[in-house]
């Protein structure tokens, strides 16, 4: 009688057996089996392989589980704030809650928008850190993914804005994920799954910080198949026809251009693209300008100049080449800037050429340009035509020049008077000109000034005058923004612009002095009459509108223009001005009291 097998002596026939088996026949056999077997006995067999594919897989890792409850709680509302109307609705309407507003039991009983959820998310954050540093890309990607895109969504109602309350850096962030997407993912499809993470993440951060240079820089890793990707990479932004996101897929495609070909690369984008979007033109110049190729930009700034009809593309072309130009000596420099001025004048642009002018030829250049501006032959003394003329640029620049009369012409011809525009106020000169001119017209037509000179009122017009005059960036550039450095001033052009708007504010009031000192007494009047005729029309605007948080400023111009006459000679007419305006509105004493205080600030009265 044979001895009975034992349960090694089995396994290990079976274990001999399986090995002469291919995977097909292994399959067969086990599907045989299950057959045969009772349904109790079959339904065991089941459970124990479902046992051992599972204990056969690694567990997901918890940051997975977590961002993922954490986004289903997210879109189920959990952390939704409320609305406005939910205020209305517990609190009571805005009429019911302004007359306990300061009562502690109003704030007691306000509801802040709940913040609880960001503490997890930043820590849900921190956790995909760490995943991304240890290497373990793919992770990293399924958690970074669903928690970006859950800041986009509509799951917080309208008190919170979730991009700003968390206290993340948001851009790391994006990179990190962009470039675990990159990594993952097959370098046939990587261009394609890297332009759906961007588009759909376009709105969580400024596109400027969206850029393949930020990928590269997420992990110290050499980011492999660069050379090969970057063709499929540019190709597929120009492929790009989601409109709303193009132009974040022109700015990485003037990044990917210039990375793969340098400035060639932005050459034939420019020169196949440029009608589509002008900003190409202007990346390739820049390029040839930081590599410090100034023949070659000069030279593709002809070409733009030839290719472009949009002005303000021209003129940044030309700004930019200047820029270069002027970084290597002063020869030439100032041309550059004429031209970038005269192809698309701003204020911003005239302080570039003061700036760059030598001082032996500033007075020939600004009189040159402000004769161009006025269109000579039209007005008096050809003061220009302002149907046709950019007037505050004009009146600077006419001011500069100790012009005082055209460019008072100039003024009241373009509005029914000097004062027009006043519903904006005086306190700036970017809307119209009536804080240039005013303060010159009132200062020219003092023959003498007293010794307190530095403590009248006109003096502080004519101080904040200069003060508008040396902010240039008030009147800016037509394009700012460099497309390739991404920055939002080229590094010379803030700095130029102000020393050029301190050189035009220096000559404005030297003119003058100039000016005042030829005029005639008739003129002199004239040039009085006409400021009290625009201060009279701004009080109106101001006393009869009851823009009482104005009443204080008002009551200083009209005090001004009484100073104005006092130094003159005629302190009785500067006084008769301050009656009539204060007899004008009887009723009106808030004003009353504004004007009295400016009149006891006055050394003159």
């Amino acid at each position: 009688m044979m001895a009975r097998p034992t349960t090694k002596d089995q396994l290990l026939a079976l274990s001999a057996l399986l090995d002469t088996m291919t995977e097909q026949q292994l399959r067969v056999a086990i599907v045989d089996i299950a057959t045969r077997a009772s349904a109790a006995d079959r339904q065991k067999l089941l459970g124990w392989f479902e046992q051992q594919v599972a204990a056969s897989q690694p567990p997901e890792p918890s940051v997975l589980s977590d961002v993922r409850s954490f986004v289903q709680r997210a879109g189920n509302g959990e952390f939704d704030s409320g609305t406005y109307d939910d205020w209305d609705s517990r609190y009571g309407s805005y009429r019911d809650r302004r007359d306990y507003w300061h009562d502690d039991d109003y704030y007691d009983s306000y509801d802040e928008p709940d913040t609880e959820w960001t503490y997890e998310f930043e820590a849900l954050a921190s956790e995909a850190d760490l995943v991304f540093r240890s290497g373990d890309l793919e992770t990293a990607r399924m958690a970074y993914g669903p928690l970006l895109a859950v800041l986009t969504g509509d799951n917080w109602g309208e008190r919170v804005e979730p991009m700003s309350a968390v206290d993340v850096d948001l851009s790391t962030m994006l990179s990190r994920h962009l470039r675990a997407v990159y990594e993952v993912t097959d370098l046939e499809h990587r261009a394609a799954a890297l332009l759906t993470e961007i588009e759909t993440l376009d709105d969580l951060v400024p596109t400027d910080t969206v850029s393949l240079a930020a990928i590269i820089k997420a992990r110290r890793n050499k980011l492999r198949d660069l050379d090969d990707f970057l063709p499929r990479w540019i190709d597929a932004l120009r492929s790009n026809a989601i409109v709303p996101f193009q132009s974040t897929a022109d700015e990485l495609l003037i990044e990917a251009a210039a990375m793969q070909s340098g400035a060639d690369g932005l050459r034939d984008l420019a020169e196949t693209d440029g009608q589509r979007n002008t900003d190409f033109w202007l990346a390739w110049v820049e390029k040839l300008a930081a590599d410090g190729r100034t023949d070659d930009a000069i030279s593709a700034m002809h070409e733009a100049l030839e290719q472009l009809t949009d002005t303000a593309t021209q003129a940044a072309v030309c700004d930019r080449v200047a820029s270069t130009v002027q970084a290597t000596g002063p020869s030439g420099a100032a041309e550059l800037r004429i031209m970038a001025f005269e192809i698309s004048p701003s204020y911003a642009r005239l302080c570039l050429v003061a700036e760059a002018t030598s001082a032996d030829r500033l007075d020939e250049a600004l009189a040159t340009q402000a004769n161009r501006l006025t269109l000579a032959g039209s007005g008096p003394a050809g003061a220009g035509d302002p149907r046709h003329t950019d007037v505050l640029l004009t009146v600077a620049l006419l001011l500069a020049t100790g012009q005082g009369d055209r460019a008072t012409w100039l003024v009241e011809s373009a509005g029914a008077s000097i004062g027009a525009g006043a519903n904006v106020g005086w306190d700036g000169w970017q809307q119209h000109s009536s804080p240039l001119i005013v303060p010159y017209l009132l200062a020219s037509s003092c023959p003498r000034w007293p010794p307190a000179r530095k403590k009248l009122l006109l003096s502080k017009r004519l101080e904040h005058l200069q003060t508008s005059l040396r902010a240039p960036t008030g009147a800016p550039l037509d394009v700012w923004r460099s497309p390739f450095t991404r920055d939002r001033v080229p590094d010379d052009i803030g700095g130029r612009a102000k020393a050029g708007a301190a050189v035009i504010a220096s000559r404005v009031m030297s003119g003058l002095s100039e000016d005042a000192a030829s005029l005639s007494p008739a003129s002199r009047k004239l040039r009085l009459t006409s400021a009290c005729l625009a201060v009279d029309e701004e009080l109106h605007a101001i006393v009869s509108g009851q823009q009482r948080g104005r009443y204080a400023d008002g009551a200083r111009w009209l005090v001004a223009a009484a100073e104005a006459f006092a130094c003159g000679g005629n302190e009785g007419a500067g006084r008769q001005l301050v009656d009539d305006v204060r007899a004008r509105y009887p009723r009106h004493t808030a004003f009353h009291e504004a004007l009295g205080e400016a009149m006891r600030t006055s050394p003159m009265f």
